[in-house]
């Protein structure tokens, strides 16, 4: 659900002074997400990331492809002359060496991630979930992964509508972002 009391454009000064008081919130479709709807992040939660992180950011590291980030870090997706229009701090998330930060770094990214990962909790709702993989997609994300601890499940979606779902048992291939990588699905839940 989003809050509907904003009526002026978030702007970027908006966003550091939230920062600022300690409050990090996403925007959809300019407004920001009421805070009920965030998600507490548990434990299982925080060894998952960090198995991601580590996986990745050690390949990634090694092979010189960009950087991974942890979920605070902030990617405004979209922004218009009525200010951020979209706004997301995907749980992991991975940018290409060409696309890496290299100065103006205390700032936000202003583009999406190649590849944005999302832990989902047994308290998120199916809406709210596919509302933040369209958002991803639709502004460059090349791909999401939605990672499902319950089910030890982790759902790849490619920005030209492939889906495709990997067990433990399978490995995850790091296609064309993350040539080379493979990640077996059954470390990501070795918790």
């Amino acid at each position: 659900m989003v809050e509907s009391r904003h009526t002026t454009p978030i702007t970027i000064k908006d966003l550091e002074d939230m920062e600022a008081r300690g409050i990090i919130r996403e925007i959809v479709n300019g407004q920001w997400v009421d805070a009920s709807e965030e998600k507490m992040a548990g434990e299982l939660h925080g060894a998952i990331a960090t198995n991601l992180i580590i996986a990745l950011g050690s390949y990634v590291k090694a092979h010189k492809l960009g950087r991974v980030y942890p979920a605070d870090t902030t990617y405004i997706l979209e922004e218009d002359k009525d200010g951020v229009q979209f706004m997301r701090l995907p749980d992991v998330s991975f940018v290409a060496a060409g696309r890496v930060k290299t100065h103006d770094r205390d700032t936000y990214y202003q583009l999406a991630p190649d590849l944005a990962i999302e832990i989902i909790s047994p308290s998120e709702r199916a809406v709210a979930m596919r509302a933040k993989l369209k958002d991803y997609l639709r502004t460059g994300v090349r791909q999401v992964w939605q990672v499902y601890p319950e089910t030890q499940e982790v759902v790849v979606y490619l920005a030209d509508g492939t889906v495709r779902t990997y067990d433990v048992g399978q490995t995850i291939p790091g296609d064309e972002i993350l040539p080379g990588f493979a990640l077996p699905v059954a470390d990501v839940f070795a918790v």
